[in-house]
């Protein structure tokens, strides 16, 4: 092991976590995948189960019931909305929320309208466009499986091993929408009157990021691993080794159809492993009962392959969810009756098949084993570094789509201009016109507005990533072993808990049961 993993280790270990660094409005979320190399699910007592049957052909096999959930839903909902709450407040132009300045989210970008965008209604000033609900999150993952794991003695001190779990992974958005002002209560064709149906599969012509209420699953096997390793010390005192291997990818891929959905394994990106692992006896008295030390350090680095990812503008949280103006109409124009025709939903063009590089992360676990006889009893901690994706824009926006000045469009022939400073929140119908872009060019009496397309640069790409995360886990195990069968059998049961100290990684527990075999 050289310095500098060595310094890793000691800031994973020893960091003192005082800040707090929630992040908002991500389009995509990534889990640690349950029984990968070194968590306790995996290690526990299956460290020196090759050996154990003295006649056999050096192989053990480990069966592992998984289950488990995610904990604190508010962190959850505030990394997928855009405002650091678990709720956002939906409103229309002419809602109190509007007035106060406290909407997170003007309500026509989400295809809600309850009242005609009339001559009648532009006399108003449109005040009857006081829809205003809150919308809120609670998301919750449950999984459940079954892991196994086979390793298998070579000469020579060397040794093979094979993992992987078949999972079920239930995704929950947990939407709800409480509405406070259902507004004109005259909702033209094609547009909603309520946030869940204007977010879900009830708009058919929102394509990606949609949010429902039912819960999402995935069944299937996750990944597999492979690994070939050498022990280089195996007294009984002291046993040492180190390996390498691969991550074989076998789920799934992000689709970007719905916002939290299942995804089984690492996003299809295949894996790179090398690490070390360790056992130092620290004690033992008179009645053979002992104390050790233990730690397995790991580090995986995932290849980069192509995803497709939903991406909001810089600056403009959210924004994916906002509606633009598809084609700049050269200048000309439009009927007053036809201008609603050319809006469609960002996410619709800035869901892109990108360049995804995960990079590299480290897994450093340790812990206490107490054995009494055949009673075995673990304590350990575990912690988890990973950097932020890189993503790299491979195909550019189709369209010519602008963030569109929408009270121009309601001329009697309106002319296609843009409002580039707009974001979710701000008003559509009531802003001062000079809020729209500059003029740029004036032929008699009619007035061309700037019309400013959106492009791959106008996009964050860390709103599509996901960020660097540093995680901790504290573990406990219990087990019994019959070594002296013919099949020598272990069984071992625990319970582990994922923290971390902001929602870059999601907080959870898991249980575990396993039945090992020696052969």
């Amino acid at each position: 092991m050289n310095n500098h993993l060595l310094r890793t280790a000691l800031v994973l270990v020893t960091i003192p976590l005082i800040l707090n660094a929630d992040v908002v409005s991500k389009s995509y979320l990534t889990f640690r995948q349950r029984f990968e190399l070194n968590l306790p699910e995996r290690l526990s007592l299956f460290r020196r189960r090759l050996d154990a049957r003295k006649d056999g052909i050096g192989g053990a096999i480990q069966a592992v019931g998984l289950y488990g959930q995610t904990c604190n839903s508010a962190e959850l909902a505030r990394y997928f909305l855009p405002n650091g709450k678990d709720y956002i407040i939906v409103g229309e132009d002419a809602s109190d929320s509007s007035v106060d300045r406290t909407r997170d989210v003007n309500a026509f970008h989400l295809g809600i309208l309850t009242a005609p965008l009339n001559s009648t209604q532009y006399a108003l000033g449109f005040k009857n466009l006081t829809f205003e609900s809150i919308v809120s999150l609670c998301p919750q993952q449950t999984m459940g499986g079954v892991g196994i794991a086979y390793q298998h003695r070579l000469p020579n001190h060397f040794w093979f091993d094979i993992a992987g779990p078949i999972m079920r992974i239930k995704n929950t958005l947990g939407l709800k929408e409480q509405i406070t002002d259902v507004g004109g209560n005259h909702t033209p064709t094609g547009y909603f009157d309520n946030a869940i149906d204007a977010l879900g599969n009830t708009n058919t012509e929102r394509h990606y990021g949609r949010m429902i209420t039912r819960p999402m699953t995935k069944t299937g096997l996750a990944f597999i691993e492979l690994r070939v390793g050498r022990d280089i010390r195996w007294e009984e005192t002291c046993f040492m080794g180190g390996f390498a291997g691969m991550v074989v990818p076998t789920g799934n891929k992000t689709k970007g159809c719905y916002l939290f959905e299942p995804i089984l394994g690492n996003n299809g990106h295949v894996g790179v492993l090398i690490g070390s692992y360790g056992t130092f006896e620290l004690m033992r008295d008179t009645s053979n009962r002992t104390l050790s030390a233990n730690y397995n350090i790991s580090t995986r680095y995932l290849l980069e392959n192509d995803q497709i990812r939903s991406f909001d503008l810089r600056g403009k949280p959210w924004s994916r969810y906002m509606q633009v103006w598809n084609g700049d109409n050269y200048g000309i124009a439009l009927s007053a009756d036809d201008w609603q025709s050319h809006l469609d939903y960002l996410a619709n063009y800035s869901t892109l098949c990108v360049r995804v590089k995960p990079d590299a992360c480290i897994d450093i676990s340790t812990g206490l084993n107490y054995k009494q006889n055949n009673f075995t009893l673990d304590l350990g901690y575990d912690a988890f570094a990973r950097k932020a994706e890189d993503i790299y824009f491979t195909h550019a926006i189709t369209g010519n789509i602008g963030l569109p000045a929408l009270k121009w469009y309601l001329d009697s022939n309106p002319i296609p201009a843009t409002e580039s400073k707009a974001t979710i929140a701000t008003p559509l119908f009531k802003l001062d016109p000079g809020y729209s872009d500059q003029i740029i060019s004036q032929t008699g009496a009619t007035q061309n507005q700037a019309y400013l397309p959106i492009t791959t640069a106008d996009l964050d790409p860390m709103s599509g990533a996901h960020p660097a995360c540093l995680a901790y886990m504290v573990y406990g195990a219990m087990g019994y072993e019959w070594n002296h069968c013919k099949l020598p059998t272990a069984i071992d049961g625990g319970l582990s808990y994922e923290f971390s100290h902001d929602n870059t990684f999601v907080k959870r527990w898991l249980a575990w049961f396993k039945v090992i075999v020696s052969i």
